[in-house]
Parts: C-alpha cells; structure tokens; sequence
C-alpha cells in the first residue's frame, strides 16, 4: 500500500470520528467556535483534506477530547492490520 493510499485511509476514519464525536452540533459550526473555518472542516468531512497538526488539535479541542483519544480512535477505525510505516 502506497502513501496516497494510507493517507486516504486516515481521512476517512477521521470524518467518520468526527462526525460520531459531534454530538448532535453542526461539524463546520464547531469548527469556528473552535476558529477553524468552516470550509477546512467541510473538506475533512468530504475526505479532500488532512488536517495540520494545529488543525487536528483544534479539531479536538472542538470535540472535548485529547488529541490523543481522537487520534487512537482515528487508528481504531482502519481496517485491521494497517500501519502507517513498515516495520
């Protein structure tokens, strides 16, 4: 498996989280409460865009979770067996 395709992966688990974790709120409203704008997490959720670090924190923050929850969540929804790097 490629780069490209391991990247694509990650953004699709992560907009699924996202939209699990969003409790009944609007994702882009969030995101700029959070001051993130809304067409960024308009294109996390549409899969086109993955996120900066900074980004991935505020994401989190917006959320009410640890970037660390959110990105143990993220892997816990990739298709078993997968790995960023091989060992």
């Amino acid at each position: 498996m490629n780069r490209k395709e391991k990247l694509n992966i990650l953004k699709v688990s992560l907009a699924k989280v996202v939209r699990e974790l969003c409790n009944n709120k609007a994702p882009t409203t969030l995101a700029v409460e959070y001051g993130l704008s809304s067409s960024t997490m308009s294109q996390i959720l549409q899969k086109k865009k993955d996120p900066q670090i900074s980004t991935f924190i505020k994401i989190s923050e917006a959320l009410g979770k640890e970037p660390w929850v959110v990105m143990k969540m993220v892997m816990e929804g990739t298709p078993k067996g997968f790995k960023l790097t091989e060992e």
